[in-house]
């Protein structure tokens, strides 16, 4: 799995899920970076052009942009473990842009829509 860091560059990083939650891991120290209980994940963005490009969002504007070659897997894990315990289903999104958090207040948006040029632009969060 990569995951996108503030300055739109990939990083390679360990995917592990449990029943409960989605970790992602440093590959060189095992450190957990992000853990992100199932039941918080409200949307699951898709990028229209990419087989494997998609963002979690969580708890109140929280999104982790990531790549993987198991999105449909994982996606598929999610969707099913909400049914099991009965959380809100996460709505599934079809997008051409990933919002990536640069800092607490600022994201960055880059846009995946082959119509247009490529275009990255700053978004402050209020």
């Amino acid at each position: 799995m990569y995951r996108f860091n503030s300055k739109i560059k990939k990083s390679k990083k360990i995917a592990l899920v449990t029943e409960q939650s989605f970790f992602c891991l440093s590959r060189h120290r095992l450190v957990v970076e992000a853990r992100i209980p199932l039941a918080k994940i409200s949307k699951i963005s898709l990028i229209k052009n990419s087989a494997a490009l998609m963002q979690l969002s969580y708890e109140a504007d929280q999104d982790l942009p990531l790549e993987t070659l198991k999105r449909t897997e994982l996606i598929y894990f999610i969707v099913r473990q909400a049914e099991k315990y009965g959380w809100d289903k996460p709505k599934l999104q079809q997008a051409t842009q990933l919002k990536i958090p640069k800092d607490r207040t600022t994201s960055v948006t880059v846009s995946f829509d082959t119509s247009k040029q490529q275009t990255i632009t700053q978004t402050k969060v209020l």
